[in-house]
């Protein structure tokens, strides 16, 4: 659901965003949200710590969430600080061993929003990498959020309070939740997509975002390993004669997701969608801007885990004007990026600038050759029709041209690599390997059992709750007959 009527403003990297986290928190005068996968006990996740104490001690109410995972190595005296000041603080799953599988639902969300009218969101955690060190020469690592103030602050809330509330108990519901509507203003619309595990949400968006596309399709992000719809929604669209392009980091902080990103290019590139390596320090954003009217900002890498497994928080703005800013802001990146084509028998790498990077590239394909051909109208119009064929095969689960293929060196190889070295490892040390494997069977098994014995506990409960409310009703109905009698 769209809120319209928000001011929206693009942010780039952690010195412009932390700044306006501090000036809006100082300016808070209810209550305070943050949430967020890494708080990092450094300069700058303590001066955001003092920040939020301050406040707390002249009565804001203050909320803090972090993932247990992500935030694992931070130290806890950062988190009794913020209790000790009246913060309310709740890690996120942490590990529990009746709930093996837990660990693979982690909260990737990065949300500040402030008397629930103002509301950030981004791919930016909290930690001194986003800051850089200009002292040193040491820029920051690249990233984008977004500044929210409108109806669409209150929709950040109500998303904060669905991972709050898994938990334990949920935001009290008070007056302080609800913001003072301001006079009415021209603004932009927003969509909040709160990614739940299972549901696919930013997923399913995306893959329509995708399949509509007329003209643009222009991807940053951080961990670039497409699950196959996805795959071929960029396929088809090069093919159609989209301009698509998808910039990711040269250096990741994440060496084996860049390898497997890598694996997905050949493909990509045959289907004449534009490839860019970042060349600076850790590129980290997660953004798209589709035809230069819709653009996503958020924590969802294009990736398995932020679609189906992760809690996830993205922005979908519906605006000319963003569109345009995200679009100045990604020709801009790729003025400090490379770009990699084909090469007859290898890939290699070309250093590439801005004038260059703003050419078009026209796509290897037979709707790209006649392009050359039809007239601006007649373009458009193919274009239109080139989209809705492929919405439906986006809406329909099939892939236009071909299924999609993934290297076989990243697959099939990496398996019989692991299987194998498992193996030799087991011929060496079968005692230590049956050791382990016994431990992860009785893990797992134990686990399940106590998360079985836990749900029929909760089930019980909620049978006897329901029985007392039939016998409560029952009563109450007898006692209006006999009333009526």
């Amino acid at each position: 659901q769209f809120s319209s009527q928000n001011r929206v403003r693009l942010l780039q990297n952690g010195p412009a965003v932390y700044a306006s986290w501090l000036l809006e928190i100082s300016r808070a005068q209810s209550s305070i949200l943050l949430e967020n996968y890494i708080i990092h006990h450094d300069q700058i996740g303590t001066k955001i710590v003092e920040a939020l104490i301050e406040k707390a001690l002249l009565g804001v109410r203050v909320y803090v969430m972090y993932d247990w995972l992500g935030s694992l190595g931070t130290s806890q005296s950062l988190w009794r600080r913020l209790k000790q000041a009246g913060v309310e603080v709740r890690p996120f799953q942490p590990f529990q061993l009746s709930n093996p599988l837990i660990a693979s639902q982690r909260n990737h969300s990065k949300l500040l929003c402030i008397d629930a009218t103002v509301g950030f969101v981004g791919g930016l955690c909290v930690g001194d990498v986003w800051m850089g060190d200009p002292a040193l020469g040491i820029d920051p690592w690249r990233d984008t959020a977004l500044r929210i103030e409108g109806p669409g602050a209150l929709d950040l809330c109500r998303a904060f309070d669905t991972t709050w509330s898994r938990c334990g108990a949920p935001l009290p519901e008070k007056e302080w939740m609800l913001p003072v509507h301001s006079e009415q203003q021209k603004g932009a619309s927003i969509q909040v997509v709160r990614g739940l595990p299972g549901r696919a949400r930013m997923y399913r968006e995306l893959q329509f975002l995708l399949s509509t596309a007329h003209s643009k399709i222009w991807i940053t992000d951080a961990y670039f390993i497409l699950p196959a719809p996805i795959y071929e929604a960029l396929l088809g669209a090069a093919r159609d004669g989209v301009d698509v392009r998808v910039l990711v980091p040269r250096h990741s902080d994440l060496a084996i997701v860049s390898w497997a990103s890598r694996s997905g290019y050949q493909g990509l590139l045959e289907a004449g969608v534009r490839i860019f390596e970042w060349e600076g320090p850790m590129l980290h954003a997660k953004t798209s801007v589709i035809d230069g009217h819709w653009s996503k900002v958020g924590s969802s890498n294009m990736n398995f885990a932020s679609f189906f497994t992760n809690y996830e928080l993205d922005v979908i703005v519906q605006d000319v004007s963003i569109g345009k800013q995200m679009e100045d802001s990604f020709l801009k990146d790729l003025a400090h990026a490379s770009e990699l084509e084909l090469h007859p028998k290898r890939k290699y790498r070309k250093e590439i600038v801005r004038n260059e990077a703003l050419k078009p590239k026209l796509g290897g394909t037979a709707v790209g050759s006649m392009n050359l051909l039809l007239s601006p109208q007649r373009e458009r119009n193919q274009k239109a029709r080139a989209a809705v064929a492929r919405a439906g095969a986006a809406v329909l689960g099939m892939a236009l041209r071909r299924p999609f293929q993934q290297s076989a060196w990243s697959t099939s190889t990496v398996i019989a690599l692991f299987l194998t070295g498992l193996g030799l490892f087991g011929v060496w040390r079968p005692a230590l390997l049956g050791a382990f494997l016994t431990a992860i069977c009785l893990w797992f098994g134990i686990g399940f059992i106590l998360e079985s014995i836990s749900e029929w506990k909760k089930r019980s409960v909620r049978r006897k709750i329901q029985k007392e409310q039939e016998k409560d009703e029952q009563a109450e109905s007898n006692d209006i007959l006999f009333d009526e009698l």
